[in-house]
């Protein structure tokens, strides 16, 4: 099967190739689609090595034209093809064209003229002398120049069958080469060059080294050449010269004659100095053009190849811009209406089932028209709603309702030991903060919209107050993780021209989860955007409305949260207040909230709030809940005297330094601590004043801390002397204990209800 491609792919190259009618155009097809074949052999594993592939062309080109010469006749464009084609023969043979060759070969002796052995066959060689011969090889010396030129390729080759020491070919450039001499009328140079190139050879090979039949050969040219040619060659007025005529014993005597003093003054002055002038004035310009023309044709290929690359690329730069570009973002812009078509769907779908669910509840309830006789259980959450001074005050009833009795059970059963607690806290508790935390974030946020920012929004972002069209556009969409207390919830917000979604993701968040997550509003609403840290790095923000809402989305990196928060102010948001990421130290000093605050404009509670609200701190994280001081410290007194500076803590310290005792133990803490290792730097205080733990030890009376609690305490309650009692019991445990220095929280001083087993 193989061969049978070959033959059929030779066919069509041969058919290719003859087209080319005019004999540059033939001469420089052929010679690119030599060097071609060899370049693909290069890179290219082919069934067949190329000289092969080679040999079965030349083969096929002199079989077509010696039919085309029988059947046409005389024709001027068949004779040049017929001489290119022993050219570039010549040429393939000597291995002009490329050096691959089978490795392991045996080498043979270099000469002038080098026929390689395996790249020209016998048969090929006869196959080309018999195409000369029907164009002429043999004529007189009335033969024009290209047809003399053609007589000396064919008179090289078979001097280079000679060369080969083998017998095979020896005996068959022998018989050519006499027929040769004898039925061509050669010139004078011609027939120096071939008895030089005879006598070069047997004396290169030597009689220890030169096969006796292969000599044997060549001495019966040499003797034809000077029975045909001596007067040409002057060999009449040699007087040791052994009788050329009819002399069997020619070879041996001639040897002899060959050492001769007489002989080798001859061929010093008259053959060396012929054969050097022919080989200079002939020979070597002709290689010289040989190689001139490859070079040629290698740099027209070089070019050629570098233009069909440019061609490509650019094809494929247009085919990526004009036709690739175009289906990817049909296919993503197809991909997102269908997860935006799933994820309506669900959201309806949650959304009817919860409305369902409320009227249910509302005509089965206590005052409903259905009302059961027997009264549903439920218990008390808080609601994320926020009035004007940021305090939640608003409880809402949960469902389903939960008395948490296996958690009971488990503590109260369960073997609970105070170190299961603390490992569960230490999970929780967010790492030391860097001495210098608070002035890296002042840097990070110095310039940072001046850096990162988008100079120049997309054109296909809307600018300011554009009406141009009214239809809702995509702006940005980006991936990112909706922060509620303790959990975070992947999905991606997406800001348009009117509106912020975030859309959890279906495949990693409960179905019922689905409807309460699912986020929108217009940007008309939004009163405040600001950096927010999460596990430490700045990578969230906080969005604040106008209707008190808030929510906390945290991204990947810093570059994320300034691309949102550009695609954000590149839009019409005429309730915005600031339209640049600040530090909280720049966003404390441009709201002049202390100097409301000294001018009695402003609550403390107000102050305080906003002082963390600026500060980073968020009902949104457990990690970051907005932390409240202490203020009183006697809880034993009935009655309590405002005006006594004794019953109030000393703000000038934190908590964990009240009394001069803790004080000095804090102090000794630092001094004496030292890290082997060098990671730990020294400290006062191993806990922090504010994290989830306390927190949850605070609210553990109200849902969803209640069930936030149990998690965190490995789904019981925590050991009943550790749990929040009293504010006085707390406080005693703060100037009692070291590992104990939290703060308050805003609920102290606003919702009751926490303080209640309300459930």
């Amino acid at each position: 099967m193989y061969d049978r491609l070959v033959a059929a792919a030779v066919e069509i190259v041969v058919i290719l190739l003859w087209s080319s009618t005019a004999a540059d155009a033939f001469r420089k097809v052929c010679r690119k689609f030599l060097l071609c074949l060899d370049k693909f052999s290069e890179d290219h594993t082919l069934v067949h090595p190329s000289y092969v592939i080679k040999q079965k062309i030349f083969a096929t080109l002199l079989e077509v034209i010696k039919r085309q010469k029988k059947a046409g006749g005389v024709n001027q464009v068949l004779n040049n093809s017929a001489f290119i084609v022993a050219e570039l023969f010549e040429e393939f043979v000597n291995g002009s064209h490329s050096s691959e060759l089978p490795k392991n070969l045996p080498s043979s002796p270099s000469v002038d003229l080098d026929l390689n052995t395996i790249r020209c066959t016998p048969e090929l060689l006869d196959k080309l002398i018999a195409v000369m011969k029907l164009f002429g090889m043999y004529e007189g010396a009335s033969s024009t120049s290209v047809e003399f030129e053609r007589s000396r390729i064919v008179l090289r080759l078979l001097l280079s069958c000679l060369s080969q020491n083998n017998r095979e070919y020896c005996s068959f450039g022998a018989s050519q080469l006499q027929n040769f001499v004898t039925n061509t009328q050669m010139q004078s140079d011609d027939v120096h060059f071939l008895l030089a190139s005879l006598v070069d050879t047997l004396s290169q090979f030597g009689d220890a080294t030169l096969d006796l039949d292969c000599k044997e050969y060549i001495l019966s040219v040499i003797k034809v050449a000077l029975i045909r040619y001596g007067e040409v060659l002057g060999v009449d007025q040699l007087n040791g010269l052994p009788n050329r005529q009819s002399n069997l014993l020619f070879s041996q005597q001639f040897m002899e004659y060959s050492k001769t003093a007489e002989w080798k003054m001859y061929l010093e002055k008259k053959v060396h100095p012929v054969h050097s002038r022919f080989c200079t004035g002939v020979m070597i310009p002709m290689y010289q053009q040989v190689g001139l023309e490859n070079d040629q044709v290698k740099l027209l290929m070089k070019k050629d190849t570098k233009q069909k690359d440019t061609q490509l690329s650019n094809d494929n730069l247009y085919y990526n811009a004009n036709v690739l570009d175009v289906v990817i973002g049909k296919l993503e812009e197809e991909k997102d209406r269908c997860l935006l078509s799933d994820a309506t769907l669900h959201s309806k779908h949650a959304a009817s089932l919860f409305y369902w669910k409320n009227r249910k509840r509302f005509l089965t309830g206590e005052r409903g028209v259905w009302s059961s006789r027997i009264p549903e259980l439920y218990s008390w959450k808080l609601d994320h709603a926020e009035n004007f001074s940021r305090m939640r005050k608003k409880l809402l009833r949960s469902y389903p309702y939960n008395m948490h009795a296996d958690a009971s059970l488990l503590r109260d059963q369960g073997n609970l030991s105070r170190s299961e607690g603390q490992t569960l806290v230490r999970h929780l508790q967010l790492a030391r903060r860097n001495v210098n935390g608070d002035e890296e974030d002042d840097n990070l946020f110095q310039d940072l919209t001046d850096t990162l920012k988008v100079d120049n929004p997309p054109a296909q972002w809307p600018q300011p107050g554009e009406t141009n069209s009214t239809l809702e556009q995509s702006v940005f969409k980006i991936n990112c993780y909706l922060i509620l207390l303790m959990d975070k919830y992947p999905g991606h917000l997406e800001v348009t021209s009117r509106y912020i979604y975030f859309v959890p993701n279906q495949a990693e968040v409960k179905e019922s989860l689905w409807y309460s997550l699912d986020i929108k509003f217009p940007l008309f609403q939004l009163r405040e955007v600001h950096s927010r840290r999460y596990h430490l790095t700045r990578t969230g923000l906080e969005f604040f409305l106008i209707d008190q809402t808030n929510y906390f989305i945290n991204f990947q990196s810093v570059a994320d949260v300034l691309k949102v928060f550009n695609a954000i102010i590149s839009q019409n948001t005429p309730n915005l207040i600031y339209r640049k990421l600040k530090s909280p130290r720049g966003l404390l000093e441009d709201s002049g909230l202390t100097k409301s605050w000294q001018r009695q404009e402003i609550s403390n509670f107000d102050y305080l709030m906003q002082l963390n609200t600026i500060a980073g701190r968020t009902y949104n994280d457990l990690n970051q809940y907005p932390v409240f001081p202490w203020v009183i410290c006697d809880y034993t007194s009935e009655k309590l005297d405002l005006t006594n500076p004794a019953i109030y803590r000393n703000f000038a310290k934190p908590m964990g330094a009240q009394s001069e005792a803790m004080e000095e133990q804090a102090r000794a803490r630092y001094e004496e601590f030292e890290d082997p290792t060098g990671a730990i730097a020294k400290f006062n205080f191993g806990t922090h004043y504010s994290n989830a733990a306390g927190v949850l030890h605070y609210l553990l009376r109200i849902e969803p801390f209640t069930s936030l609690h149990i998690d965190l305490q490995g789904g019981k309650f925590d050991d009943a002397s550790r749990q929040f009692v009293s504010p006085e019991r707390s406080y005693k445990s703060i100037l009692t204990t070291s590992s104990d220095v939290k703060e308050l929280i805003p609920e102290f001083f606003f919702l009751p209800e926490f303080l209640c087993n309300i459930n």
